[in-house]
């Protein structure tokens, strides 16, 4: 969770451990990984860095744990391409088909490299 003055304004979920790729038949996956099940932030306060903080947290844990992988499947629907943009922008990329259901990841030190340039930027 992440707070701001004490007020909730952000959750994310998340599973260790998951050989989420090829169960599902994905080839291009890596294998084991840690895998992300919601990313969620306040509207009022999006584009504030708390989403990004919430990944570096699960990348940070995931390191500790020796996961080298991160993996989500972005939902689908409204608002579905600020959603793609966002993890886009944190590191992770489109591997295997596109389409509904589209596996999105990266490895763990991607997203600590982004978090570590946005906050030598001052994002």
């Amino acid at each position: 969770m992440a707070e701001l003055q004490g007020r909730l304004v952000g959750v994310a979920e998340f599973e260790l451990h998951r050989d989420f790729g090829h169960a599902e038949g994905r080839e291009a996956h890596p294998g084991e990984q840690r895998f992300i099940h919601t990313v969620a932030v306040a509207p009022t306060d999006r584009r504030g860095g708390v989403g990004r903080a919430l990944l570096a947290e699960i990348a940070r844990r995931a390191q500790e744990a020796g996961d080298t992988f991160l993996a989500l499947v972005p939902q689908d629907g409204a608002e579905e391409a600020g959603r793609q943009a966002f993890f886009q922008a944190c590191g992770l990329t489109l591997y295997g088909p596109a389409g509904p259901g589209a596996a999105w990841g990266c490895p763990v030190s991607e997203i600590l490299a982004v978090k570590d340039t946005a906050d030598a930027a001052g994002e």
